[in-house]
């Protein structure tokens, strides 16, 4: 198999996980197996391949909650807590995930 492209499905992840929020409704469980598995073959990936896309999802998820110094006073952000739930349950669904044989 091709090496994948780690960065690619996490801009992909961030982007649907931006969306699900915005949009809300569904169940997240639901929302995260079909990305899984249609957008990034989950059960294709590396054991090695999952553990970078988990950590970059929690890399990406830890970014939404670091304060912004620029807006010191700016309060909890509903959009980027759903979006960095979302990333942080997928991060955990991956590292669930069997590593492809």
């Amino acid at each position: 198999m091709a090496t994948p492209d780690i960065a690619g499905l996490t801009a992909s992840a961030y982007s649907r996980a931006l969306r699900f929020a915005v949009i809300g409704g569904g169940v997240i469980e639901a929302d995260i197996d079909s990305f899984l598995a249609e957008t990034v073959a989950i059960d294709r990936l590396s054991e090695e391949a999952r553990a970078e896309f988990a950590s970059g999802l929690r890399q990406r998820a830890r970014s939404l909650m670091e304060p912004d110094p620029l807006v010191p006073h700016k309060g909890a952000n509903p959009l980027g807590q759903a979006t960095h739930d979302y990333l942080v349950r997928l991060a955990e669904a991956v590292e669930r995930s069997p590593a492809a044989s």
